[in-house]
């Protein structure tokens, strides 16, 4: 089932998701990736993640640009 942009944006809004994904995305120049860190318990728990992927992301490569980032919500049918 592939999901369009409307559904994504529901997905994120859900109230009872019971884990989150944190993603960072990056650049290279003209070359983007999206890197993913292990799914939390919590939103918080996420954003805190996606701190500290940043802090060494930009530490370890500094060849890399960080463009955006955002927590993920799945609900108990992920």
């Amino acid at each position: 089932m592939a999901c369009t942009i409307y559904d994504t944006i529901l997905l994120n809004d859900r109230k009872d998701s019971v884990m989150w994904t944190p993603l960072i995305l990056v650049c290279a120049a003209e070359l983007c990736r999206a890197i993913a860190g292990p799914s939390m318990p919590t939103e918080n728990d996420c954003w805190l993640s996606i701190q500290q992927g940043a802090a060494e992301i930009a530490e370890q490569r500094s060849d890399l640009r960080l463009v955006d980032a955002q927590c993920v919500s799945w609900d108990d049918r992920a």
